[in-house]
Parts: structure tokens; sequence; C-alpha cells
């Protein structure tokens, strides 16, 4: 593999607040395969329930320009499926776990409802031995940063920013050495925390008080765009929200995300997006 990064998504389709996961997978696969420009398929590692996994896979069909790699999440985390944690924090645990055990010096996150909106080549990700990273300032989510600094026991810097939500990359050496200081089961003990920590906030506290952050992670924007631009987080972010506005926008981002917990259905973002295909389309034939 030439690539210097994989990716990984967290997966479970059972249940109420899951049951059109893999609709949204299907759609995410589908603007993968319509804007992925890499050298080689990109793989996407899909960490699922294990009693899930063989339906999931039978489900999905091949998609041009990714291979799709299964993971069991009680061979990442053993003891995760049994474990009391809701659902929220589990799949942020993996998502720590899985950089820090990554096949590739960097890891890009991502989640069921993300959509890629327009060309991503591997430098709009990695250069120049960092990656790109999505920023939001510690104002926002306050409870976030300090109940991960506490719990790593280290200062909280608000004057600096730290790594923005799903997607993100993440680089193994961060990852790996946070497993290091958490101690031993880390990933169980942060699930057995009472601290409303998320995976983002965590390992930006530590990177930034460890001094890795610079090391991995560039300051600069590929292409002066974003990661993640414009995104639907409540119900009525969806009125005036268009895929189509979003891939036309010169300056626009490469990823959006139409939140799973809005309940806005996948049939109606994918007619956004084929909206926005067949918009593309006139445009290179105008």
């Amino acid at each position: 593999m030439t690539l210097p990064f994989v990716a990984m998504l967290p997966l479970k389709v059972s249940g109420s607040h899951y049951e059109e996961n893999l609709a949204r997978l299907a759609l995410l696969l589908d603007s993968f395969a319509t804007f992925l420009d890499m050298p080689e398929p990109l793989p996407i590692h899909l960490v699922c329930v294990g009693r899930e996994m063989a339906g999931i896979r039978a489900s999905l069909p091949e998609t041009a320009g990714v291979s799709l790699v299964f993971v069991d999440e009680d061979e990442l985390i053993p003891g995760i499926a049994a474990h009391r944690a809701i659902g929220w924090y589990k799949q942020q645990a993996l998502k720590l776990a899985f950089a820090a055990a990554c096949p590739a010096p960097f890891c890009l996150t991502l989640d069921p409802d993300v959509l890629l909106c327009r060309r991503l080549a591997p430098g709009h990700l990695v250069r120049d031995g960092k990656c790109f990273t999505s920023w939001m300032t510690k104002a926002e989510h306050p409870h976030w940063w300090l109940a991960s600094s506490g719990l790593l026991g280290m200062t909280l810097d608000t004057s600096l920013r730290g790594l923005n939500v799903t997607p993100q990359m993440l680089a193994r050496d961060i990852a790996a050495r946070l497993a290091c200081h958490l101690g031993v089961d880390p990933w169980l003990t942060l699930l057995d925390s009472d601290r409303p920590w998320t995976e983002y906030t965590l390992y930006s506290v530590f990177a930034e008080q460890s001094g890795l952050l610079s090391q991995w992670h560039r300051d600069d924007l590929p292409e002066g765009r974003r990661l993640l631009g414009r995104s639907v987080w409540m119900p009525e972010n969806f009125t005036n929200y268009s895929l189509r506005d979003i891939h036309a926008d010169p300056r626009g981002a490469f990823f959006t995300v139409c939140a799973s917990h809005t309940m806005v259905p996948a049939s109606t973002v994918r007619r956004l997006f084929e909206e926005m295909l067949f918009h593309a389309d006139e445009l290179a034939m105008a």
C-alpha cells in the first residue's frame, strides 16, 4: 500500500437508531466512487458488531475506488460488545482504538452520514508527512474539553484550537501514545468513565500538551478548502441545505454531514446527491 492513510467507520445496523445506517453508508460509498482520485483503492475498515458482520457484508456491493475491510469490534477492543456504555461512546472509543493500531500512519475517520462533495486526492489529506485537519475553537462544547483535560490530568489551553468532529484525520503515533498514557485497557477505561469526553477532545488535549500536535497535523488548508463544510446538525438546518450549492462553491469543503439524529431520511439525502451530480454534469457540458 502506497497511500499514507486508510479510512475507518464504526457501523451498527440493528436497533431503531441505526436502521438507516446501511442506506446512508451506501450513499457515502457512492460519493467516494464518484469523487475519489487515488492511485489505488482506498481501504475503508468497517468496524462492526460481530453478529451483524455477515449481513452487512452481503448487503454492500463492490464499490469502485474503495476496498472494504471488515473488523469485529470485539477484536479491536475485547469486551466492548458487552460493555454497558451507550453506542455514542463506543463508536468514539473504536475510532481511537483503530487509529492507535492503524496499518497506515494516518486514519480518516468516517460515519455513515458523511458525504464526499468533490474530488479528493491523497494530497488533500496528507502532505509532507502531516495531515490536514478540521479545526474548532475550544469555546465550542466547553464541557467536552474540560472533561477530557480532567480525565487526562492535563492542562487545558483554551487559546488554542482543537480537532473538530467527524470526518477527521488522526495520526497513529498520537493515538498510540494516548493509549499508553491511559494505561491498562485504555479504551474500556474510557468507557467506564462518567465524564463527557469525546474522542477528538481527548486526542487534541493529549497531543497538544505532549508537543505532538504540530508534529503530525498541518495548520493550513488543502487548496484553501476546509475538510468539513456546511452540514445538517439540527432538523432546521435542512431547510436551505443544498449539496448542489456546496459542490458548486469554488471554495467549498470536501465533506458534509447530514446527521442521522436529525431523522432526515437517507432517501431524501440521496435525492439531493443525485441532483448535485446532474447539475455537475450540466456545468461540465456547458
